[in-house]
């Protein structure tokens, strides 16, 4: 779950993949938001979102065939901060 009062300000600071991210999480903007989700989705095992995350991991996290989410995270932090050339 993520809590906050202004997630319109949130999903502007996100990029391509912190948005799916984002979308993926139960949001909350009250107290009573978080104990609804706790008492469902925690303690009651109601989560609609499960089989989503289930999907997202399958495909971005641990693709098959293709580098690990860490290390594509890893380039491109690393392209970011010293350019495409590795220089």
């Amino acid at each position: 779950m993520f809590v906050s009062t202004d997630f319109q300000k949130i999903y502007e600071g996100l990029d391509f993949l912190g948005k799916p991210c984002m979308d993926l999480h139960y949001h909350a903007h009250t107290a009573d938001e978080v104990h609804e989700f706790l008492r469902n989705t925690v303690l009651g095992g109601d989560d609609p979102l499960k089989r989503k995350r289930e999907a997202f991991r399958k495909d971005y996290l641990i693709p098959e065939g293709r580098a690990p989410f860490a290390q594509n995270v890893c380039r491109s932090m690393t392209e970011s901060l010293f350019g495409s050339g590795g220089d």
